[in-house]
Order: C-alpha cells, then sequence, then structure tokens
C-alpha cells in the first residue's frame, strides 16, 4: 500500500494509511477501499489484528502523518467534539495533534495554560481547571463526543490507590451528568493486581470504578507498558556514573514496553471510529525486552557498547524519590509498584491472555534515545 499523497476526486490526502487509521469505521469510500489488500485495510486501522509472522504481534504500518482535512470535509465525515485530558504529557500531546489533523474539535484539560499553548495553536480549545473539582470537570465535558481520561501525576499523595479512586470517582460524576457517551482511559500493565502495585494498583482501581458506569457508556481502559519516555531519565545517570539502573531487573522478553506516540495513534482511532462497546481493556504494548538488552543496545547507539543496568537497593531509590519531592507515601506508593515490577509479577496477565502486541522497536527507540542523549 503506498503512503504518498494522492487525490481522491481532486481532494488531496497526504496519507491513505492515516485516513484509514482514523476513519474507516465511520467512513468507507469504494474509492479508498479497493486501494487495500482483503487484510491490510483492518489491520492499518485498528491495530489489533495479528498478522502473519507471530501470533500476538499487531501490525504496525499506520503511518502517523498530517492528513489534509479537506478531505474529510469534502466526503462529509463527521467531526467530534473531543476532550483530552493530560495537558501536553506523552500521550496527550501527540493524541490531541492526531485528532486535530483530522479535524476534530479538541479541547485538552490542563491545570497551566503555558503548558498547553502550543496546541492552542494548533487549534486546541483550552480548558484550564483541576480534576479535583467535579464543577470544572462537567462543564468541560457537556456536549462532547468522547473523553481520554488519564489520572494525573501524585507525586504529593499519601495513598496513591486511594486518591486514584477519588478521580475516578470524579470522572465518573461528570460522565453521567453530561451524558458522554465514549470514555478512553489510560490504565497500565498490570491493573489486574489491585493491592500490592502502588500508583498501578490506583490505575486498576479507577478502572473498576468507570466500569461501573452505566451500559449505554463505553469504556475502554487501555493498558499500556512501560513507557520507553521514563528510560530518558537515565541520562543524566549515564553521564555521571557510566550506567543506567532502576530499583528492578527483568529478564530479556518479559518487559513490556511501549512506545508514547502508539498509545496516542490507538487511542485516535479508538475515539474517532468508536468501535469499542461495553467495558472493556486492551493492551498496548510495543514490543518485549529486558533491562540488559535495553542498556547493551541504547549503549551501542551512544558510544558505550559496555553500558549497563544496575538493579538499586529499595531504600536507596525510595531516599531518591524524597529527594525528588515526592512525599512520604507516594514514594512508598512507587517503592511498592518497582518491587512487585522486578518480582515480574505485573506482566503475568499479560502473557497468560496472550495478548497481540506491536509498534515501535526496543532497536528503533534506542535511536531516538541517543539522538537526546547527544543533544544534552
Amino acid at each position: 500500500m503506498s503512503d504518498a499523497p494522492f487525490a481522491i476526486n481532486g481532494v488531496m490526502v497526504q496519507s491513505l494509511r492515516r485516513f484509514c487509521l482514523l476513519f474507516h469505521r465511520r467512513f468507507v469510500h469504494p474509492t479508498i477501499k479497493t486501494l487495500f489488500g482483503p487484510n491490510e485495510f483492518c489491520l492499518t486501522c485498528t491495530s489489533i489484528y495479528p498478522d502473519s509472522s507471530s501470533p500476538y504481534r499487531r501490525s504496525t504500518s499506520a503511518a502517523l502523518i498530517t492528513v489534509n482535512a479537506a478531505t474529510f470535509s469534502h466526503y462529509g465525515i463527521l467531526h467530534m467534539k473531543i476532550v483530552v485530558t493530560g495537558s501536553a504529557g506523552n500521550v496527550s500531546r501527540p493524541l490531541t495533534e492526531l485528532l486535530l489533523a483530522a479535524g476534530h474539535q479538541v479541547s485538552v484539560v490542563s491545570r497551566n495554560a503555558e503548558n498547553i499553548a502550543a496546541l492552542v495553536k494548533q487549534g486546541a480549545n483550552a480548558a484550564i481547571g483541576d480534576m479535583e473539582d467535579v464543577a470544572f470537570l462537567t462543564d468541560t465535558l457537556k456536549g462532547a463526543d468522547g473523553v481520554y481520561l488519564m489520572l494525573p501525576p501524585m507525586w504529593n499523595s499519601q495513598d496513591q490507590k486511594k486518591q486514584s479512586t477519588e478521580y475516578a470517582h470524579n470522572f465518573k460524576a461528570a460522565i453521567e451528568a453530561t451524558g458522554v457517551k465514549n470514555v478512553v482511559f489510560l490504565s497500565s500493565y498490570g491493573a489486574d493486581r489491585q493491592t500490592d502495585a502502588g500508583p498501578i494498583s490506583g490505575m486498576g482501581l479507577a478502572e473498576d470504578v468507570l466500569n461501573t458506569l452505566g451500559s449505554d457508556v463505553n469504556v475502554l481502559s487501555l493498558r499500556t507498558g512501560y513507557f520507553y519516555t521514563n528510560l530518558l531519565l537515565s541520562i543524566d545517570l549515564i553521564k555521571k556514573s557510566g550506567h543506567m539502573g532502576n530499583m528492578f531487573a527483568i529478564p530479556q522478553g518479559r518487559f513490556t514496553v511501549v512506545d508514547p506516540e502508539d498509545i496516542a495513534r490507538i487511542a485516535a482511532a479508538a475515539l474517532a471510529t468508536q468501535n469499542f462497546k461495553g467495558h472493556t481493556y486492551q493492551y498496548v504494548i510495543s514490543d518485549l525486552t529486558g533491562t540488559d538488552e535495553i542498556a547493551a543496545l541504547i549503549g551501542q547507539e551512544i558510544g558505550i557498547p559496555h553500558l549497563k543496568w544496575e538493579k538499586f537497593e529499595k531504600e536507596d531509590f525510595r531516599q531518591v524519590l524524597l529527594g525528588y519531592g515526592f512525599a512520604n507515601g507516594a514514594a512508598n506508593d512507587y517503592v511498592e509498584m518497582f518491587d512487585t515490577l522486578d518480582k515480574g509479577l505485573l506482566f503475568e496477565h499479560f502473557f497468560e491472555t496472550k495478548a497481540p502486541f506491536g509498534g515501535t522497536s526496543i532497536e528503533a527507540f534506542a535511536k531516538r534515545f541517543a539522538a537526546i542523549y547527544k543533544s544534552r
């Protein structure tokens, strides 16, 4: 399938793959449909069907480049009002850009207007407020066709499980008050463990609250892997100490990792096509790796061929978090999460369900890491 710009009845489409990704469930034009192979059409749009190379790997052919919004207007495709929480974060920013490029009206929730100024320049509406404020959330969600929800950072929390549940109840109250029918929630691998995984347990508990919404509200929880972008926090450590590390060490092939842009792509497709029904979850994992491989690949790209991954002691790690300004309870929650992660318990459900995975490879991210590393 070609990804070069082309014209449909004189209207330029910058990416056929991107067109399929966001709109084929809502709009299938015969001219477009004939340009796809018998299976490729669904592979590029939903990214959930396994391809022939592996029973658990998703197709990754969908491109993330701008679409000419005039195309959608030309064919009468419905533009929707979508609310995105998470300010200009690692997922929310690319998600907002994808939806804006497709011609949707997007409101971005942030506590600080400066943080989303660049998205506003691209056409987003700013919704400035606090997600602890149910009245603010209710006003923001009025008239929305869909909403992307995520829990904010809770580094000052004494009990992240409790606070996560409170945020979820706020979300639920605003959704019920406004009649929003389509919800995509950013959750995590390990969300099935609701007692021993700190912030991840909080996400699982929040899933449970959202799943008590009425049967007329569709809720999709995206159980995502460990963010590639978290690895960027090791740049200073490498430059000062010559190694990578964290409070865990994961064997090869057992570490579920994800590119936030892969999450954004799948969230955009879900919100634009509304192709999920009921209360469900979907794993979003870009690749399977291990901490030794991560260090080796990054070391190769940055010119330190023998770069190692070191496992930190719990109390040392806890003191580092406290030094960064974490509340005592939040530091304890993160130590709990990484301890459970180190034991491999957060990956069990993913492997038991044989969920598909695929997206940006760890090898590709290592090259991106190197570019950032060398720029600092």
